[in-house]
């Protein structure tokens, strides 16, 4: 078998000029190929590992909704919430609503800055990391990202304007107030370029002037003996007018608006693989095509079969060898530049990645290419193989 290998390599480097081209060729389809099953799931799973990530494994949210999808809302989410307290397998249950309101600093020039503002019960951080200062903890106390704490120049203690959208008939905001910065923070859900606030869900109800209490979902942390399917199967029985679910099932319904992204991998993925079996097939078919009188006179000398056919199949998986490990490289820099242009999307999270490389997508990969360079090296062994020795002897002769 190494001498059936070494022999093949050998054969191969004949015309080294070529072989780079079809390697090359070949390094294209395993980048595609890999690109492609880092695609298929990898925002799902970039988006399971974040939601987590905050600890609270259940999700309440409006019925054939997702969270944040729509200005849809679960309607007297206080009183919801406070009931699901109430059993004993729920640790706490966490109602947060969330929309547009608009910032300034006091007595400042500029335009008030539209801002993304989080409302969540006073104390607690939902889908958020602390970076400086505290949590809200009463009304007129805010938290702001990092982004728009440099561009108002405000720090822990400092104060802000804030209102709904601004009356150019007033001269200000509508129904605008001053509240006090308690903090810097880290959104794990923030959209990217978008300035974001947090404040209390109360406070921010008050803000809006709403009386129904909104919320686009309420989080549930379960008890650490509880299982979080069957809370989320129970409710989902027991409140017929919201949706519930645990992670895996939430990102498996995420999943049914993420088609696009599987059906785009399955096809190119598939395409990739096809182009690197007729890659593979041409040139070994060309290298036996050319090479017909010498392995002519190889099998006159008492050459196997067997050993003619293993000397083409390792030309094979040579080639898709070669160009699988080049094309893993190559892959994993397009699809880090690729993700740096998908992820600024508008309305995607900070935190989340559309390419996400795991041990078992690498193993299936490689794979999948080895195979279809083992496969496409079977048809030009077989010719290989089966010389008419005479025939050709005779041909060569003449």
């Amino acid at each position: 078998m190494i001498n059936a290998l070494v022999i093949g390599w050998r054969t191969l480097v004949r015309r080294h000029g070529r072989l780079a081209l079809f390697i090359a060729a070949v390094t294209v389809a395993a980048a595609v190929l890999i690109d492609m099953v880092m695609l298929a799931a990898g925002l799902q799973r970039s988006l399971s590992d974040l939601l987590e990530a905050t600890g609270y494994q259940v999700r309440v949210v409006p019925k054939g909704m997702l969270p944040f999808e729509t200005e849809a809302a679960i309607l007297s989410s206080d009183s919801l919430a406070q009931l699901l307290r109430a059993d004993p397998r729920i640790d706490e249950a966490t109602p947060i609503w969330a929309r547009t309101v608009y910032v300034a600093r006091p007595e400042a020039a500029m335009s008030p800055e539209a801002t993304f503002c989080y409302g969540v019960p006073a104390g607690t951080t939902p889908a958020l990391r602390l970076v400086e200062g505290r949590s809200v903890e009463r009304a007129g106390e805010v938290i702001v990202d990092a982004r728009l704490a440099g561009d108002l120049e405000v720090t822990p203690g400092g104060s802000l304007e804030i209102g709904l959208e601004p009356d150019a008939a007033l001269g200000a905001m509508r129904r605008q107030r001053s509240v006090r910065v308690v903090g810097v923070a880290e959104f794990m859900f923030a959209a990217e370029g978008a300035a974001t606030i947090g404040m209390t869900i109360e406070d921010l109800w008050n803000l809006a002037g709403t009386a129904s209490h909104p919320a686009a979902m309420i989080a549930l942390r379960v008890a650490r003996d509880a299982d979080a399917y069957a809370v989320a199967r129970d409710y989902r029985g027991r409140l017929g007018y919201v949706d519930v679910y645990a992670i895996p099932e939430m990102i498996e319904a995420a999943g049914d608006r993420l088609t696009y992204f599987q059906q785009l991998s399955l096809v190119l993925g598939t395409v990739s693989l096809s182009v690197a079996f007729l890659l593979v097939t041409t040139l070994l078919t060309l290298s036996v095509n050319e090479r017909w009188g010498e392995i002519a006179a190889l099998r006159a000398l008492g050459i196997t079969r067997g050993r003619m056919l293993a000397q083409v199949a390792w030309q094979g998986l040579i080639i898709s060898a070669t160009g699988t490990t080049a094309g893993i490289a190559v892959g994993l820099i397009v699809a880090r530049y690729l993700d740096g242009i998908l992820t600024r999307f508008p309305g995607l999270p900070l935190n989340v990645s559309f390419f996400i490389l795991e041990p078992f997508d690498a193993v299936l990969s490689v794979t999948l290419l080895l195979a279809t360079g083992l496969l496409a090296g079977l048809y030009p062994a077989w010719r290989a193989a089966s010389v008419n020795i005479a025939l050709v002897l005779r041909q060569e002769i003449e």
